[in-house]
């Protein structure tokens, strides 16, 4: 999809890139079609493709160990983003300047597509989650490693790391009467006058679950396969040590972690939180919603 200007709404943030003076070909990949909305821009976001960012970073705030590094410098915000090489080394292709109060950023895609190159993608993973995470440790809300679903206007959220189930829970739950499946992988979770709210992100897992939909926040579950379905309640301090390990923090911002903390502290300490031993199979469903 392309466009001179696109806004999307994520999490119930507004994302706005204007792309009016990029002459090569550029879109949005198709996981973000359904998440373009009018939408009031919480950032603003200038894209440049084909350019090189030729400012400095003078320091380095945080290195992913990958395909990221944040710096700063007297402008604000630096993330470069990385690939691998036919050698396995990590060359940057995108970049993006944010304002220090995130209303503003730029874009600079100086590398196309592998696939086509023809085509620049300008906000793909991980660039937009990543701006997502620092949007949301401004006392917005949190991203978490979870797979939530709408079960008749219940939101239910099952947590997990990698391997946990999350994916195999989707596929369980995906054709049941009266429910939708958020997301699969990553769940932006944030609070109104209402309680917690669980919204879908682009950012799927292996299901490829994505859906632009929320629902008010009920129950958490933290995922463990095993012979029979159970369930253990978890005491509060219990379930921010699962949050924390399931969730994004900015670890080079100290306010952003008090905030997500106290988020998490808050969400554990409102909601019933379990711990899930579940059998791969439908018994779960009707097991869960007899709760």
């Amino acid at each position: 999809m392309t466009s001179a200007q696109v806004s999307m709404r994520i999490g119930g943030l507004g994302f706005c890139l204007a792309m009016e003076h990029c002459a090569p070909r550029r879109e949005l990949s198709s996981v973000f079609h359904p998440f373009i909305a009018e939408s009031a821009c919480d950032i603003l976001l200038d894209v440049n493709l084909g350019v090189e960012y030729k400012e400095s970073v003078r320091r380095i705030l945080f290195e992913s160990g990958g395909t990221w590094v944040l710096g700063e410098n007297e402008r604000g915000f630096i993330y470069v983003f990385r690939a691998p090489d036919t050698y396995g080394r990590f060359l940057p292709f995108n970049i993006i300047e944010l304002q220090p109060d995130l209303s503003r950023g730029a874009i600079y895609a100086s590398s196309p597509c592998r696939d086509d190159p023809s085509v620049f993608r300008p906000f793909d993973f991980p660039m937009s989650e990543v701006v997502a995470v620092h949007l949301l440790s401004r006392g917005r809300g949190a991203l978490l490693h979870a797979i939530g679903l709408d079960d008749s206007g219940r939101g239910d959220l099952f947590c997990g790391v990698s391997g946990a189930g999350k994916s195999t829970t989707a596929r369980i739950w995906c054709h049941e009467p009266g429910v939708e499946i958020l997301s699969d992988d990553r769940i932006i979770v944030r609070k109104d006058t209402e309680g917690f709210r669980i919204y879908g992100t682009p950012w799927h897992g292996e299901a490829q679950f994505a859906s632009p939909h929320s629902v008010p926040l009920k129950r958490l579950f933290f995922l463990r396969q095993g012979p029979e379905n159970k369930v253990r309640p978890l005491s509060a301090s219990e379930a921010i040590a699962r949050l924390m390990i399931c969730c994004f923090p900015t670890f080079w911002d100290p306010e952003g972690m008090a905030f997500t903390l106290s988020f998490l502290k808050d969400m554990a300490s409102t909601l019933p939180c379990y711990e899930l031993t579940f059998v791969n199979n439908h018994t779960v469903v009707d097991f869960v919603r007899q709760l």
